[in-house]
């Protein structure tokens, strides 16, 4: 009785080792599809975040300052001021100083504040 007492005992345990073992490699693979899912995530957030940056980079360029606001000249990148945190470039210094006198009319022309540049009309022209 002693003997298979011990053989019964012993199938207890090792059964209960199988199936613990079942269960972590059940979650081990649970835990991989999810560690997949986050990384797919990420990948993708990251893909996006570029993708985002790259279309920034193309509005940011269509944006570029091209003409003097006061004159409607091209620019001359050595002659400017910073207006509201945006640089604000000008054909000549002498527009530098009308563009002071009215900057919120003249801004309303650039195209970083959302405005529209128009060639050879303005003040200056």
């Amino acid at each position: 009785m002693k003997y298979w007492k011990n053989v019964l005992t012993a199938c207890i345990v090792a059964g209960l080792g199988l199936g613990l073992t079942a269960c972590g490699e059940k979650e081990s693979k649970e835990e991989k599809s999810i560690g997949s899912t986050l990384d797919d995530a990420a990948e993708a957030v990251g893909d996006a975040a570029e993708e985002g940056a790259e279309k920034a980079k193309t509005l940011v360029a269509g944006m570029e300052q091209k003409m003097c606001p006061v004159s409607g000249h091209d620019i001359d990148k050595e002659s400017f001021i910073e207006y509201k945190g945006q640089k604000v470039y000008f054909c000549c210094d002498d527009c530098v100083a009308t563009f002071k006198e009215k900057p919120a009319e003249f801004a309303k022309k650039l195209p970083q504040f959302g405005g529209k540049e128009t060639p050879g009309v303005g003040e200056g022209s």
